[in-house]
């Protein structure tokens, strides 16, 4: 079967040297996904890196995108469309302007 995307965030917050609850907000994310049936198609290591930078991103942490694709050996845009989704998916935890 699919590989499960979170158990790809350990490794890649360490090697990334992200906090804890950036690790456990990203598993959040992935289990969302997971629900919601979005991770036909995606690479795991790829979805895994990407609930990371948005998780990151979330909490002030200074992640690029470049990066996270780096350690998930992905390309950005990669990264930016699994971001997306998961943005799709999130409507209640996207920060209001102003």
């Amino acid at each position: 079967g699919p590989i499960d995307p979170a158990g790809f965030l350990p490794r890649y917050a360490s090697r990334l040297d992200l906090a804890a609850d950036v690790e456990c907000r990203a598993r959040e994310y992935a289990t969302a996904l997971g629900e919601h049936g979005k991770l036909c198609g995606k690479k795991p290591s790829g979805v895994a890196a990407a609930c990371l930078y948005r998780a990151a991103r979330e909490q002030g942490a200074d992640l690029t995108q470049a990066a996270a694709a780096d350690v998930a050996d992905v390309s950005r845009m990669t990264i930016r469309s699994t971001v997306e989704t998961i943005d799709s998916l999130q409507p209640a935890t996207t920060p209001a302007e102003g």
